[in-house]
């Protein structure tokens, strides 16, 4: 399979070069791809990227500072040491990422740059000709996104360093007369005024969009998985950093779902054979809640349990928890059919006033409580397989656009006797 994928990332390279720039891509996807061999997190790939990117970008600047020095006539040996070292720089942290060692390529990056350009530009000129405190910002902004939150202590010292370097190429030159061992001749203030500042804020708007795409979709991938788990009015409000959540709604409808005799049947299977059958299942429910507008609220083993009228109210929770529970049915048939297995599940509805809000601040969960839902409870344990039992309650709420089984009435316990029926199914359209 690896063979394959290779294949084809081989044959989509070699498409790329014909395309308009396509040579662009397949440098960028060759840069991105370094070091992309070795076991990392996901985090630390996406970091990995961010810096092949920005260190190749830096020796391409250094490059074409070379290329206009030797044009202009506006260099000398210091000059050209001072660009070799920064190349070798690049070219040593790429092969750290190359090797498998980011780690060590981050500590080079966090902590190379600033000194090695401050003590250049000091030792040649005696002071910053080129607003270079701008280009050590930049790395202070990479070191902001290459570092996770156990290694505040190293970004920390990364951050101290830049501005130590900042402040030695601000203040130093202002209270020490600095030697100069070369003059800024009018070809290295061209440059400086036509190649170094717009290079500069390229690289920094570089540095800072990745940072703001960076954090646009981690906030991106913490909503989602945020909306997972509650509904979305919730998750906004706890966003918003509402520290209770709790709501009383006087008219919803509780449905709850057990698969028949799974207990009996997943101790005859494999583990990934139960786990295949409940996803195959409750994969349905989780698309027929989404078209009926019920909200799931959880799963407990094999049952599941949904709600209309939550956590907005809705007038018609009735009429979509009937409809919902009918879908439930027919999602049941399609999955045993599939499967080849005997699958059944007991439904239970009621209707009434609930409390819903957030609990637990680790792995928290949107629940309910009340009478309600205990009696729907009751409804889907005293129910038989294949069939919807429904509380003479939600019944009168439904009104005349379903039919139902002959009522009876069965012992619930802490209500006593209750009428019942069975939601049989809606009645169709004249």
């Amino acid at each position: 399979m690896n063979k394959e994928a290779n294949q084809a990332n081989k044959g989509s390279v070699e498409s790329d070069r014909f395309r308009p720039f396509g040579f662009l891509t397949v440098i960028v996807r060759m840069i991105d791809d370094i070091g992309q061999g070795h076991f990392l997190r996901p985090k630390d790939r996406r970091r990995l990227v961010i810096v092949n990117r920005m260190i190749s970008l830096f020796a391409l600047c250094m490059i074409i500072r070379q290329v206009l020095l030797l044009t202009l006539d506006a260099g000398g040996i210091l000059q050209d040491l001072a660009g070799i070292s920064l190349l070798g720089f690049c070219l040593l942290v790429l092969l750290l990422n190359a090797s498998g060692r980011f780690f060590w390529a981050k500590i080079l990056i966090a902590y190379g740059p600033p000194p090695l350009m401050t003590g250049w530009l000091l030792y040649i000129y005696g002071h910053d000709p080129a607003d270079t405190w701008m280009t050590i910002t930049g790395f202070m902004m990479i070191c902001l996104i290459l570092f996770g939150k156990r290694e505040k202590g190293i970004m920390l010292g990364a951050l101290v360093n830049g501005m130590a370097c900042m402040f030695a190429l601000a203040l130093l030159p202002r209270f020490f007369s600095l030697p100069s061992k070369s003059e800024v001749s009018e070809g290295l203030q061209f440059m400086v005024d036509w190649f170094f500042s717009p290079v500069i804020f390229c690289f920094l708007s570089g540095v800072a969009w990745m940072i703001y795409r960076d954090s646009l979709k981690a906030e991106a991938r913490a909503d989602q998985l945020l909306l997972n788990i509650l509904p979305k009015s919730i998750a906004e409000r706890l966003k918003e950093g509402e520290d209770y959540i709790a709501d009383r709604f006087s008219g919803v409808s509780i449905i709850f779902v057990d698969v028949a005799n799974f207990t009996n049947m997943s101790s005859r299977l494999e583990p990934n054979e139960v786990v295949r059958i409940l996803d195959s299942v409750f994969r349905r429910f989780d698309a027929v809640s989404e078209t009926y507008g019920a909200e799931k609220i959880k799963t407990i083993g094999d049952g599941y349990m949904a709600a209309t009228g939550v956590p907005k109210t809705d007038p018609e929770h009735a009429r979509n928890a009937a409809r919902t529970a009918l879908a439930f049915r027919r999602c049941a048939e399609e999955s045993a059919r599939e499967l080849g297995l005997e699958l059944g599940i007991r439904v239970g509805i009621h209707c009434g006033p609930v409390v819903a809000g957030v609990i637990g601040t680790k792995k928290f969960i949107y629940d309910m409580w009340g009478d309600t839902v205990n009696v729907a409870s009751r409804m889907e344990s005293h129910s038989q397989v294949g069939k919807i039992q429904v509380s003479g309650t939600f019944r009168d709420e439904l009104g005349d656009d379903f039919e139902f089984s002959e009522p009876r009435e069965i012992e619930i316990k802490g209500k006593g006797p209750m009428e019942t029926c069975f939601l049989l199914r809606e009645k169709a359209n004249d």
